[in-house]
């Protein structure tokens, strides 16, 4: 039981003669524990390292949890201690980005990404799966001759296809040479990763809570005034609920809250570690004019953001400067989307291997290659919901996503920044009027938008349209923003039902590219597509080679 090899030898060491056919029972009663006593909700005992007691029939009849304590300065995961802002170490693969935040004004709790599974299936294709990760790693479409099939429990399974054994904690994916043994590399115990949200429900004595219907208690949904139902005789074991104890056998009914009403903000930022480069490599001569134009370049990235250059700069696009030290132009003919690899900041990755450099909102990024939807880089997405007490405020940090503290009264000591007319409280969140930067208010802060105040946005463009920006399609930003940085989507030839020209300027040089058609610079026309639904874009010919486009969210 519990994979200790020790465990099975309380019932096996009882030298008996019985006949080979009770001799056989016994034996796999107890080498097959886990699975056998799955209705009993082992699980979660196991997995923070609780002793079993075991009992006439092989199954644990208690367990001794006492060495379990949750530290009040720091979160703990299968018997590791760890520190504020400390990653976690062994949890499930749907479970990743995982890090403890341990704030003052914060009980200590474990946030990890949220997977998101998009997976497209064809018609008569099926999904297949892989014990290793998350998501279905591809599909399977016909014919199915040579496919591999599994029978368990009265049902046909398809080779690669997901099943759980009736009555068993386990995960399995049907595979060739399945013979009906849920052992490895065909089964595998299911991981709860339970302490990732009950460690401190474990600690107080609450009770899990599993689904009515289950007919294995693997992983509790969650827990739970006392009503009860049937009492039984004194017991030695008792089961704890908070300060109270029951004997064993005990029955009553819990009425519970599962959802607490809270009122939870959400903040999502993207940052970037690179700062103030591209734009900063002229030499030139010192008047009093040309010192204008050097303030235009060192300062170009924040100047020259309302032409929308962030998403070139994301993709290594070389520039070509105009008279004010902004970019007039980009060469973009370096970039290529390869059909069988991904590609990020110049970096080609191959299937199911790890994307570096993303923002903290894209943790946790593979490259996925699908035969049939090609290449595209899928990440976890941090749920940042914070409970905020009254009259205090959110914290942020330019190296996390979520929100990393709170501020309480007194303020006496705390920092504030002006900035256009605002006024921001440490540790607030800003972002400068008509520059793409992410910034924090901290002590220190005189007014100049640099580290460790401020940051580059990091939009990770490539993550969600590489495809779009290699097909010349055209980045469309909200209407109303001063500063185009990170485009809410890319508008495409093929999505576009109609092309209206509003303003035809003279032939250039330089040409905006969108699909296979060209347009010169300061032509204006109206884009009308559909994404979703039907919308009318605002696009101009203002920084080649792509089309910038002004759309409503």
């Amino acid at each position: 039981y519990s994979g200790n090899e020790s465990v099975f030898s309380e019932l096996s060491n009882i030298n008996i003669r019985l006949t080979n056919l009770l001799l056989f029972c016994v034996a796999s009663s107890v080498i097959q524990a886990q699975e056998i006593c799955d209705h009993l909700g082992t699980l979660p005992y196991e997995e923070i390292g609780c002793i079993p007691t075991l009992g006439p029939n092989g199954c644990p009849k208690s367990f001794d949890c006492s060495h379990y304590e949750v530290p009040s300065d720091g979160c703990i995961f299968k018997g590791q201690t760890y520190q504020n802002r400390e990653s976690i170490n062994g949890t499930n693969p749907c479970n990743v980005g995982c890090f403890c935040n341990a704030e003052e004004s914060f009980e200590p709790k474990i946030i990890c990404a949220a997977i998101g599974c998009h997976f497209n299936v064809y018609n008569v294709c099926y999904r297949v799966h892989d014990l290793d990760l998350c998501c279905p790693t591809d599909q399977i479409c016909p014919p199915f001759d040579d496919l591999g099939t599994c029978q368990v429990d009265g049902k046909t399974y398809r080779e690669g296809e997901y099943f759980q054994p009736e009555g068993q904690c386990l995960n399995c994916v049907c595979q060739k040479g399945f013979i009906g043994e849920f052992v490895e590399p065909f089964c595998r115990r299911v991981n709860c990763d339970l302490e990732l949200r009950f460690a401190k429900k474990i600690a107080e004595g609450c009770a899990p809570a599993y689904t009515r219907t289950a007919d294995a208690l693997c992983c509790p949904s969650n827990t739970l005034s006392i009503s009860a139902v049937e009492d039984s005789t004194v017991s030695e074991d008792k089961c704890i609920y908070g300060q109270l104890e029951f004997n064993i056998n005990d029955v009553l009914n819990l009425t519970y809250n599962r959802y607490n009403q809270q009122k939870y903000k959400y903040t999502q930022y993207s940052d970037d570690a690179s700062v103030f480069s591209v734009l900063s490599n002229r030499i030139l001569r010192i008047t009093n004019f040309v010192f204008c134009i050097i303030i235009a370049v060192i300062q170009g990235y924040e100047i020259c953001d309302h032409l929308g250059i962030l998403p070139y700069e994301e993709i290594g696009c070389t520039p070509t400067l105009g008279p004010t030290g902004c970019p007039k132009s980009f060469d973009c003919s370096h970039y290529t989307v390869p059909n069988d690899t991904c590609i990020f900041k110049g970096q080609i990755y191959q299937d199911n291997e790890n994307v570096n450099g993303t923002a903290p909102c894209n943790p946790a990024c593979i490259c996925s290659i699908d035969e049939t939807f090609g290449p595209s880089i899928n990440c976890a997405v941090y749920d940042c919901n914070w409970n905020v007490f009254e009259n205090c405020y959110q914290t942020d940090d330019l190296d996390s996503c979520c929100p990393s503290g709170q501020k309480c009264p007194p303020f006496d000591d705390s920092a504030i920044c002006q900035v256009d007319g605002k006024t921001y409280k440490e540790g607030q969140h800003f972002q400068p009027e008509g520059q793409c930067l992410s910034c924090v208010c901290q002590k220190g802060f005189t007014g100049e938008f640099v580290e460790p105040f401020c940051r580059r946005i990091q939009c990770d463009v490539e993550i969600r349209f590489a495809k779009e920006i290699s097909e010349n399609c055209a980045p469309a930003y909200i209407k109303t923003a001063d500063a185009l940085c990170c485009p809410i989507h890319y508008i495409c030839p093929s999505k576009t039902l109609n092309i209206t020209v509003v303003e035809n300027t003279s032939i250039t040089d330089d040409k905006c590219v969108f699909g296979e058609l060209e347009f010169n610079i300061n032509d204006i026309m109206n884009l009308t597509y559909n994404i979703y639904e039907e919308k009318v874009a605002e696009c101009s010919c203002i920084l080649p080679p792509s089309l910038t486009c002004k759309s409503d969210y």
